[in-house]
């Protein structure tokens, strides 16, 4: 009589064979699809602009490519450079949009944005007040700031 408890010597496993694959023919390099290219926009033609003084085309032909740097110096707020790649004369535009409130030069760029087709809708935000005033260097606030004067 056998028990349920005797121990049966365990085979030993195997992996399966892995299934071959076949290798795909090479395909020529001028019929691969490009997904950098449907980034890009389409040919239009530019949009001239002004703004205290300063003329300007903005851009709306755009490759991949620029495209993808457009986000990059947006997502490192390098403004100026992101201005010089969408218009013809972003130094000038930044001269003097670096000089607005917060609020105006979003409202400034943001429009020059929309107007290259890169982004629709309000691709930046101003930071709020307090995230431009930074307190200098171990300045710390006195306790009688908040005391009014008798």
């Amino acid at each position: 009589m056998t028990t349920k408890n005797t121990a049966k010597k365990a085979a030993p496993r195997r992996r399966p064979a892995r299934p071959t694959t076949s290798v795909a023919p090479a395909v020529p390099a001028s019929d691969r699809v490009d997904i950098l290219d449907d980034l890009g926009t389409s040919a239009e033609p530019p949009v001239p602009i002004t703004l205290l003084g300063v003329e300007a085309d903005v851009r709306r032909s755009f490759s991949g490519a620029e495209a993808v740097k457009f986000y990059q110096l947006i997502s490192t707020t390098e403004l100026e450079a992101m201005l010089s790649l969408i218009t013809s004369d972003g130094p000038g535009l930044w001269a003097k949009i670096s000089e607005f409130t917060p609020a105006h030069a979003t409202t400034a760029l943001n429009r020059i944005i929309n107007l290259s087709g890169l982004h629709s809708g309000e691709l930046l935000a101003p930071l709020p007040l307090s995230g431009y005033m930074v307190p200098t260097a171990g300045a710390q606030p006195s306790p009688d700031a908040t005391a009014g004067t008798a």
